[in-house]
């Protein structure tokens, strides 16, 4: 837990070389953890938060981060398996899930696969608990990552654009971002010149 902390501190002073550094310390003593006491959620939990923000330090750091999502997902399972499905882990796999769709993304891979388990994964955690602003607001950016495999025409992307505004509805009603976020999140460039997206922005500015 120290180095995980040490790893923040020096994320937050952009110090990302030596982050990466501890969070990999972190993840050696949180998977030792777990591999003592494995019938523990615990320890799988802790060694996928430990993974999820390596995984953000090397993408920081220009690494490719995927090994780290990856692995964090399958974490994220033995959590699930122990503690039984609740809206914490599903959200953090569904995080994972998009990191690796996004990290595809930039490397010209196929990403297309990684946003539907991450919306799949989103999905359960809403309903898990309806109120979880942060499930809804990052499965609406995985629908509109979605959009850019479909024509703009298709049925399937008209389905992805509802979903979008749906739950960044409910997330801002939520209180979980301001209004003055939406516009400039480049996740929601897919939608940037969709009429009912545009006509949500201006609401929700009002």
């Amino acid at each position: 837990m120290v180095a995980m902390e040490r790893g923040d501190l020096l994320l937050a002073d952009a110090l990302t070389q030596s982050a990466v550094t501890q969070y990999r310390t972190s993840v050696a003593d949180f998977r030792a953890y777990s591999e003592a006491y494995p019938e523990e959620a615990l320890g799988y939990d802790s060694h996928a938060l430990a993974l999820l923000r390596l995984g953000d330090a090397e993408h920081a750091w220009g690494d490719d981060p995927r090994r780290s999502y990856r692995e964090a997902i399958i974490s994220l399972g033995e959590v699930l398996k122990r503690a039984g499905p609740s809206a914490d882990p599903y959200r953090n796999r569904g995080i994972a899930y998009a990191a690796v769709g996004r990290a595809a993304q930039s490397l010209c891979a196929d990403a297309q696969q990684e946003f539907e388990r991450a919306a799949e994964d989103f999905e359960r955690a809403i309903i898990a608990n309806p109120e979880d602003a942060d499930a809804r607001y990052c499965v609406a950016e995985v629908y509109a990552a979605l959009l850019s495999f479909d024509s703009a025409s298709s049925e399937h992307a008209s389905r992805m654009r509802s979903r979008t505004i749906v739950h960044v509805r409910r997330a801002v009603e939520l209180g979980w971002v301001s209004k003055g976020q939406l516009a400039s999140n480049p996740n929601f460039r897919p939608l940037q010149a969709d009429p009912e997206w545009m006509e949500f922005l201006r609401d929700a500015g009002e």
